[in-house]
């Protein structure tokens, strides 16, 4: 156990959610950045993504590849290099593993955010508002992932 898991306690829910609106701004604009190039390559025009009669169903599924691999590239990076993504570090937060208290691994941090979140989301977000009511602080993706987010304290 480092300096800064002995000065921690579980991130609570509402910082955990800020955090993650920014990195979801971060990965947002990252993913249009190949987005932008991947609609002129397959011929969709901004007219066409909001005209519902147009079918769309080649550009939505590549748009969500890129949504996932970029998710998971982000946070395999920062969660295994750094502890911790830039929204969470804003907050001085870190994202370890619960048996060993190390960064996560690039496939458990992709673990936790992809696959994790999206079957915390399918509970009609139940799997993540249960993070504001145990006292760990974990949500269900950070049961799947064995992960546990800690904040420092003041």
């Amino acid at each position: 156990m480092d300096s800064f898991q002995l000065n921690t306690r579980p991130g609570g829910f509402w910082i955990r959610l800020v955090a993650t609106i920014i990195d979801g701004i971060i990965i947002g604009v990252a993913q249009w950045i190949v987005i932008i190039p991947l609609m002129f390559l397959m011929k969709t025009s901004l007219t066409d993504l909001m005209d519902p009669t147009t079918p769309k169903w080649g550009f939505q599924i590549m748009s969500n590849l890129v949504w996932l691999v970029f998710t998971a590239l982000y946070y395999a990076y920062f969660y295994s290099k750094k502890g911790s993504s830039p929204g969470k570090m804003l907050f001085k937060m870190k994202v370890i593993n619960s048996s060993t208290g190390q960064y996560l691994t690039p496939g458990r941090a992709a673990l936790r955010e992809t696959i994790g979140k999206l079957i915390s989301g399918f509970t009609l977000l139940i799997g993540f508002i249960m993070a504001a009511f145990r006292s760990d602080k974990k949500a269900l993706h950070d049961l799947i992932a064995g992960s546990q987010v800690l904040v420092q304290r003041k």
